[in-house]
Parts: structure tokens; C-alpha cells; sequence
């Protein structure tokens, strides 16, 4: 009779298990086919003011190459979402959309699509674990990290970035540098920075972020492996009008 109960417990905890990934593979569909979408329209966009134009500068022709290439990446990852290829093979792939993505404009006339085609990678990265699980800090605590206290007391490492975000910065960490760009807003300098420790190149870290100050979104969009040298980003989002101070701990565990 145990054996029987015991037998149907596991069965029913395998139906569910494979019922959540298979919710988790369809709505990463969905999340590509839109991220095909999105780029498909902007490429054509800029594709055909570029035929258009009497004459375009290089920003204008680098955008358009831009748009063509997050294109034609976001339906070979389509297709390999299509073939239920492993999860590390979907993760590396969006390393590469991602660094396409870090190249986009975030002004001129055509910044509404540049934009959303950024908001259709955030929801995949999102959803490959481009996070890393619990990562973003939205809300000036420990995002959604169960164990949060336990991770964060098990850091190895940190580095702590203070500055004055008016819209979108992003913040590229690797080693022991901390790269500053502004993507949208008023630029109101690099701020300043220290490390506690450099952030190791290799795959054996979590990296979590806390944010200590500020009113928008701290969010990991890219993870650091060795498809990207061992780089993360951080992007700050600050759209509630106005600039406002920031301080935020990006820092890693085994």
C-alpha cells in the first residue's frame, strides 16, 4: 500500500515537472517569435529609410546593419528554442543577441522600436536565466531571491557603484573595471565606483545585485561567461521623470 502511494506521489510529481517545462518552453516561444517580430519591423524600417534617403550619415547605415543583424539572430534563436535545444545552448545564444543589443541607439526618430525590441530581449533573458534566479532588485530590496540573506552573507566579492541616473545607464563590470554608458537621459557623469575584490573570469560565480539607493529598476542583463569575456552588465532605469542618486552592490558567490 506504501509502495503504491509512494509510486503515485513521484508520478504525479513527474506530471508536473514536465507540465511546468513544457509551460516554461511555450512561453519562451512566444517571447521569440516576438522578439523576431520586433526586430523584423525595425529592420525593415531602417532598411527602407536607408533606400530612401538622398544621404545617410554612418550612425544611420551602422543602425540600419545593427537592426538587420538582431534580426536575422533572433530567428536562428527562434529556431532553436523550435528544436528544445538545451537551456546553457539558449543562454550562450542570447549572450550573443545581447551584445547586438548593448550597440542599439537609444535616440533619434526611430528610438520607440529600438526600444521595444530591448523590452522583447528582456523578457527572454529573463526567462533563459540571462539573471542568473532572483538577481534584479526593483524594488530597493532583494528582488525576488528566496535566500537572500544566506546568498548575500556567502559573497566572495563586490563592487559598489554610486551615481546620478537621469533615465537608462548601463554599468559593464569584468575583473576589476567598471565600464559607464549612458542609453538614454541626461548624462550626469561615470559616478564613482570601488571593488571589495575583482569579480573572477570563470564560470563558477552567482552575480546578485542590491540596490541600496534609488527610486527606478536594478537589473542584470547580462551574466558573465566565457562567450562575452567574462563581462556583466547592469542597467539601471530611472523613468519616473527627472534624475535621482543611486547606489548600487553588484556582488557574487560560489
Amino acid at each position: 500500500m506504501k509502495k503504491s502511494i509512494i509510486l503515485s506521489l513521484i508520478t504525479l510529481l513527474f506530471v508536473a515537472i514536465t507540465a511546468n517545462a513544457q509551460f516554461g518552453r511555450n512561453d519562451l516561444r512566444d517571447k521569440a517569435s516576438r522578439l523576431v517580430s520586433t526586430s523584423s519591423d525595425l529592420a525593415s524600417r531602417l532598411s527602407d529609410d536607408l533606400r530612401r534617403g538622398y544621404s545617410n550619415s554612418r550612425s544611420d547605415i551602422e543602425a540600419a546593419f545593427i537592426a538587420s543583424q538582431i534580426e536575422s539572430s533572433a530567428r536562428l534563436f527562434e529556431q532553436m528554442v523550435q528544436n528544445n535545444r538545451r537551456d546553457s545552448e539558449l543562454r550562450d545564444a542570447s549572450s550573443f543577441i545581447s551584445d547586438l543589443i548593448r550597440r542599439a541607439p537609444s535616440y533619434g526618430s526611430n528610438s520607440y522600436y529600438w526600444n521595444d525590441v530591448k523590452r522583447a530581449y528582456d523578457d527572454i533573458q529573463r526567462s533563459v536565466g540571462g539573471y542568473g534566479g532572483g538577481n534584479n532588485d526593483n524594488n530597493g530590496g532583494w528582488g525576488n531571491n528566496d535566500n537572500r540573506d544566506d546568498d548575500y552573507s556567502r559573497r566572495i566579492g563586490s563592487v559598489t557603484w554610486k551615481g546620478k541616473v537621469d533615465k537608462e545607464v548601463h554599468l559593464r563590470i569584468r575583473n576589476n573595471t567598471l565600464e559607464y554608458s549612458l542609453f538614454d537621459g541626461i548624462d550626469y557623469g561615470a559616478g564613482t565606483y570601488n571593488f571589495v575584490s575583482s569579480m573572477p573570469t570563470n564560470n563558477k560565480i552567482n552575480l546578485y545585485v542590491k540596490k541600496k539607493k534609488g527610486r527606478g529598476s536594478v537589473t542584470i542583463i547580462q551574466q558573465p561567461d566565457r562567450f562575452n569575456n567574462y563581462t556583466a552588465v547592469i542597467k539601471i532605469l530611472d523613468d519616473d521623470g527627472g534624475a535621482k542618486d543611486y547606489e548600487v552592490e553588484v556582488y557574487w558567490t560560489r
